[in-house]
C-alpha cells in the first residue's frame, strides 16, 4: 500500500501525535508499505527523509493557535499517488485538506481523533464555531476514526454520535527495553513532557509544588524534567521561589538514548495532566515499559487502565498534596512500587507493543480498500 499521513507538523517538531505518526510510519514501512508524510515545515528542515520515511515539508502563511495554515496542501496532496490518506486530529486544516483531496481521487480518509479542540477567550469562540461546523463535517465524512483508548467515546463532546465508524488503535511502544538488574532504590521523580503553551495541560506547576511537601520527609528527592519550549523559565522561576534550586533539575531536549538512560536511574514517573486535552499519555506507557511505577491523575486517557491493572497511582488533577501522597505510598513501600512497575511492563508487553497495534491498523486499512 502507498499511505499518505498529514499530521500538522513532523519531526524535528517534538509532540504526541508527531511520536505517534513517527513510531506507526516506521512500523508500516516494516511491513512492506511505502509512507509518505505531509506537513507544515515548522521548525524548518532540509531533510525530506526522517529514516526511510519521505516528508514533503510544505511553507506555511501562518498559524492560528497551534494549527499552520499551508496554502499548498491540497495541490501537493493531488499530486501524490497513494491509496489511502491518514490524517489526524485535534490540528484542523490539514484533516480537512486530507478529507477534501480523498473524495475528489476517490480513496479511503482515515482520521486519528486524539482529542477535542477546547480554547478559552476569543479563541474559544472561534474553536466552538468550528466545532459546530467543520467538524461536524470532518467526522460526518471521513471512512474511520481511530481513537487511542476506548473512554475516549464518552469523554469527547463530539464523538457519541459516530460510533459506527469509530475503531480502537492505541499508541505503542516499539520495543521492551531492557531493565537495569542492579538499579538502586532512589527518590527520584520524572516528569517528561514539552514545556510550550500549547501543553500547559501538563500541570509541571502542581508537580513542583509537590516537592515542597516532599521534601522534609524525603531527604534525598529529587525531580528530573525534560522537555523544552517557552514555558522553561517560568518553571525555572518557581523554582526558585519555592527554594528547590537543589531539588529539580531541567534536562531541556534529549535524544532517544539520553532519555533511556534517565528513565534507568529514576524510580517514579509522574504525569500530572490537568485536562482532557491528555488525551492518551503516550510517555506513561514508555514509563510502564521500564518497569516504572506510575503517578496520573483521573483525566489522562490511559488512568483506567493504570487502575485497573495496578500500575500506578490515579489522583484528581490540580492538588499538590494527592501527587505528594502518592509519592509518599511508593516510596516508604518498595515492593509494592516493584509490584507497580513489573505490572505495567506486562501490560506493555500484552497490549501496548505496535509491531501488534500496526497490524490491527492495516487489517482496517486494507478492509476500507476492500
Amino acid at each position: 500500500m502507498k499511505i499518505v499521513q498529514t499530521p500538522a507538523r513532523f519531526f524535528p517538531s517534538i509532540g504526541g501525535v508527531q511520536k505517534y505518526v513517527s513510531d506507526l510510519s516506521f512500523q508500516l514501512l516494516d511491513q512492506g508499505h511505502q509512507v509518505t508524510v505531509i506537513c507544515a515545515d515548522e521548525p524548518h528542515s532540509d531533510s525530506i527523509w526522517v529514516g526511510n520515511i519521505k516528508v514533503v515539508r510544505l511553507p506555511y502563511l501562518f498559524k492560528i493557535a497551534n494549527t499552520n495554515i499551508t496554502i499548498s496542501l491540497l495541490w501537493r496532496l493531488m499530486k501524490e499517488e497513494f491509496d489511502l490518506i491518514h490524517t489526524h486530529f485535534p490540528t484542523p486544516w490539514s484533516a480537512e485538506i486530507s478529507l477534501i483531496c480523498a473524495k475528489i481521487k476517490k480513496k479511503p480518509c482515515v482520521l486519528t481523533y486524539h482529542n477535542d479542540v477546547d480554547k478559552s477567550g476569543l479563541l474559544g469562540l472561534f474553536s466552538e464555531l468550528y466545532n459546530r461546523t467543520s467538524l461536524f463535517l470532518l467526522l460526518a465524512n471521513v471512512d474511520k476514526i481511530l481513537i487511542t483508548q476506548p473512554r475516549y467515546v464518552k469523554d469527547s463532546r463530539f464523538l457519541d454520535r459516530y460510533k459506527n465508524k469509530i475503531t480502537i488503535i492505541t499508541n505503542g511502544v516499539n520495543e521492551l527495553p531492557p531493565i537495569n538488574k542492579q538499579k538502586q532504590e532512589n527518590s527520584t521523580l520524572l516528569f517528561v513532557g514539552v514545556l510550550d503553551q500549547h501543553h500547559r495541560y501538563k500541570g509541571l506547576e502542581y508537580l513542583i509544588e509537590s516537592v515542597t511537601i516532599l521534601k522534609d520527609k524525603w531527604p534525598d528527592i529529587r525531580l528530573e524534567i525534560v522537555g523544552q519550549g517557552e514555558l522553561v523559565d517560568e518553571y525555572r522561576e518557581l523554582t526558585v521561589k519555592l527554594n528547590l534550586e537543589d531539588r529539580i533539575y531541567f534536562y531541556g531536549y534529549v535524544d532517544d538514548q539520553k532519555l533511556s538512560e534517565i528513565y534507568q536511574k529514576c524510580s517514579i514517573f509522574v504525569l500530572p495532566s490537568i485536562d482532557l486535552h491528555e488525551g492518551f499519555g503516550i510517555v506513561l506507557i514508555e514509563a510502564m515499559a521500564r518497569s516504572l511505577p506510575v503517578i496520573t491523575t483521573d483525566v489522562v486517557g490511559l488512568s483506567e487502565e493504570i487502575r485497573n491493572h495496578h500500575t500506578g497511582c490515579v489522583i484528581p488533577p490540580k492538588d499538590p498534596s494527592a501527587i505528594a501522597a502518592a509519592v509518599n505510598l511508593l516510596l516508604s513501600d518498595p515492593q509494592k512500587a516493584r509490584k507497580f512497575g513489573e505490572n505495567g511492563r506486562n501490560l506493555i508487553k500484552q497490549k501496548y507493543l505496535w509491531k501488534d497495534i500496526s497490524r490491527n491498523l492495516v487489517n482496517i486499512y486494507e478492509e476500507l480498500l476492500r
